[in-house]
């Protein structure tokens, strides 16, 4: 028997009850308002509005036109708009508006959810401008005034979404018709509600429901960044949709040292932390193992979470009480400005490319130290199922099979994305990705249109023309190029390979004709001589086999100038936070050595350059309003400058020469992003088809601060 039968049984027997008793009228109110929900869930429309009518009937009995009838009227109607019968919606909430307004003050809360309802009535009617109007009274009723401070109204959620909703039906009669006014109103509402988000974010700043927040921010700066006034203004929005909470943690980490709180209490603070994931990894195995949300050790865990969570609140809170600094810094959501950004962060050969993809368009933001300006790229072609496309012909499963789709689908992205502004290019090109781009690397898109498609030595990349990186966002490709390490590095580098099963100190042979990939937790048999080489070349150390555990390189990492590592990695597309790394499992353990992407947020690296040389580190969740939840995005708050990380599955042969190279021109003094290149295009005239397939070498990209390793 499902919930709703039983609650209908439930509904009856309560109803019984009253009728052999006759002492509370109420209950058969709500006896009857039980059953009309318990049919809708069932989709059984006779009954249904038949246990409406009858509770409202019993209701008007009971008390007349008054208060008690009003949600009884609301409810009845939202069941009319949620099915699409709009008009008995319109009549049931006027009815209830009626008797809230002889019973209720004009700033109340209840009225205003009336309003709120009658606006969201006409909006699924596409009647935009009278939803406004109803919007606006729901907001006055909310006791929120047009720009005021957030924290009077009576109900800042639901006050919130009524500003976001007057944004967006702004924003759609302004796509219907182009008036310049509605794009004013929308871009005011829109940052009438970012401000709201501002003030709940700070209200729930140690809660867990910011990705919430950011989700619906994000859909805020869409507007935003569409009906921009000017250039510039547009590019503020685009970058603060990117920083919302994406450098939520490094921005922990800079108060933690800017307020000189002491070490003792950033340290108890880190151990509440590490805790705290350590529960959640655990009650993670244990839904991964089949085990439910009901089982007794999985609910011990999460009252322990609970506990967790609340110690480490108050600890902030009496941290913020000691130290006003920290609290302020820590909240500090400034972003880079257009001048700083050309001034001070761009070098003269340098051109950043921030994309942010709306609704309707693309929006690229092309900015040099002495040259600005936006492109709006149409979005009339399906830019996901093209980039779904583009990646699917360089999977380990089909790249050789599928290289005219490659072809294709990599010149026509090219054609939309970068060709409107390939001119303003220079030779060094940082591209800020946004949405699905986060998943596309840009260097093995083709300028032209290769005559055939399988002569991949002979192809047009834009590899040729451009040393190309990456970063998450302006302000963060500053952060990441100011930022100061906690303590000089003690080593130069360390390379780690756990899943290479054979003697470092044979490593004469080499595998050219493996086949692995790093990503099964498989023996790497590449690994070793891959991190064993690249230690010596650069005077470090190379931590392989066995040896290589997750609390070996927890205890190491902090140390190294520069990190290697040569091992198994894994996105989770559904809970970022929990791709991972794979290192050696300890003896007599039931540690599998994984190290989450949660895990590396708490480390304090002193890391010039991380390079990730496993699968998937700089893909995983596409969460709105917080970009790509991944293992580089981790490392980048755990305090590295840069990182080299893969977009897919790499092999383990064809990644140990392209490693190879890489450092060899690193030890050069070369620049991260033209070491990189000059090692990808030294590969592909190395290699004969299909071993220079853009699969072997375009998912390594260079993320951060390019500057020589020195």
């Amino acid at each position: 028997m499902n919930l709703s039968k039983k609650a209908i049984n439930a509904y009856n027997s309560a109803i019984k009850l009253y009728d052999a008793r006759k002492n509370n009228a109420d209950v058969l109110v709500a006896g009857y308002q039980g059953l009309a929900g318990a049919y809708r869930k069932l989709s059984i429309r006779d009954s249904l509005h038949f246990y409406y009518k009858k509770a409202i009937e019993t209701r008007r009995a009971l008390t007349g036109e008054s208060g008690p009838l009003a949600p009884l009227l609301t409810d009845y109607g939202n069941f009319y708009s949620e099915t699409g019968d709009y008009l008995p919606a319109d009549s049931l909430y006027l009815y209830a508006l009626a008797i809230e307004k002889k019973a209720l003050t004009d700033k109340s809360q209840e009225l205003a959810v009336t309003y709120h309802n009658l606006g969201f009535n006409q909006f699924r009617q596409n009647n935009y401008l009278k939803a406004i109007e109803w919007y606006k009274k729901s907001l006055y009723a909310y006791n929120y005034s047009d720009g005021g401070y957030f924290g009077t109204t009576n109900n800042p959620r639901l006050a919130s979404e009524a500003l976001y909703e007057t944004a967006g039906n702004y924003y759609r009669l302004y796509l219907k018709n182009r008036e310049a006014s509605y794009a004013v109103e929308a871009q005011k509402y829109a940052q009438y509600y970012l401000n709201a988000m501002g003030y709940l974010e700070d209200q729930t700043r140690y809660l867990n429901s910011k990705s919430n927040i950011a989700e619906g921010a994000f859909d805020a700066y869409t507007i935003a960044v569409a009906t921009a006034p000017n250039e510039t203004e547009a590019f503020n929005f685009a970058e603060c949709s990117k920083t919302l909470r994406l450098n939520e943690i490094m921005r922990e980490n800079a108060a933690f040292l800017k307020s000189k709180v002491p070490d003792s209490l950033v340290q108890q603070l880190k151990y509440i932390q590490n805790k705290i994931d350590a529960t959640e990894k655990k009650r993670q195995a244990l839904r991964d193992a089949g085990k439910s949300d009901l089982d007794s050790v999985y609910l011990r865990m999460s009252r322990d979470l609970v506990d967790l969570n609340n110690n480490q609140d108050k600890q902030k809170r009496d941290l913020e009480k000691t130290y006003p600094e920290y609290y302020r810094v820590r909240l500090d959501r400034s972003i880079v400005s257009l001048e700083e950004l050309q001034k001070q962060v761009l070098q003269p050969r340098q051109t950043l490319v921030e994309y942010f993809v709306g609704d309707t368009a693309i929006y690229a933001f092309v900015a040099k130290p002495e040259y600005f300006k936006s492109f709006e790229i149409k979005k009339d072609f399906p830019l996901d199922e093209w980039v779904k496309s583009f990646r699917t012909s360089l999977s380990a499963d089909s790249f050789q099979l599928k290289s005219d789709v490659y072809a294709d689908m990599a010149f026509r992205l090219y054609e939309k994305l970068v060709l409107p502004f390939k001119n303003q290019l220079s030779e060094d090109v940082v591209i800020v990705p946004d949405g699905v781009l986060n998943y596309l690397p840009f260097e093995a898109l083709l300028t032209k249109k290769p005559e055939k498609a399988f002569r991949f030595q002979d192809h047009a990349y834009l590899l040729c023309d451009h040393n190309l990186s990456y970063s998450f966002s302006a302000t963060l490709l500053r952060e990441m190029k100011q930022k100061k390490h906690r303590v000089e590095p003690a080593k130069f580098i360390i390379a780690y390979a756990p899943f290479y099963d054979a003697d470092t100190t044979g490593l004469a042979k080499t595998f050219a004709d493996d086949v692995a990939m790093r990503r099964d937790l498989t023996p790497l048999h590449n690994s070793g001589e891959e991190a064993y080489r690249i230690a010596k070349s650069l005077g470090g150390e190379a931590i392989t086999g066995k040896e290589a555990t997750e609390q070996k390189f927890m205890e190491t990492a902090p140390s190294a100038r520069i990190l290697h590592l040569a091992t198994h990695g894994k996105a989770d597309d559904h809970a970022g936070d929990y791709s991972y790394l794979a290192f050696a499992p300890r003896k007599d353990s039931l540690d599998k050595g994984l190290v989450y992407t949660r895990d590396l947020y708490n480390m304090a690296l002193n890391a010039d350059l991380v390079t990730l040389s496993a699968c998937e580190t700089g893909i995983g969740k596409l969460q709105r309003g917080e970009g790509v939840i991944s293992l580089a995005r981790a490392f980048a708050y755990a305090g590295a400058k840069s990182i080299v990380t893969s977009l897919w599955s790499v092999n383990d042969a064809k990644t140990k020469d392209l490693m190879l190279l890489f450092y060899k021109n690193l030890k050069k003094g070369q620049p991260k992003d033209a070491a990189l290149r000059d090692a990808k295009l030294s590969f592909i005239a190395k290699n004969s088809p299909p071993n220079a397939h853009p699969f072997f070498w375009a998912g390594f990209i260079g993320v951060g601060d390019m500057a020589p390793i020195k």
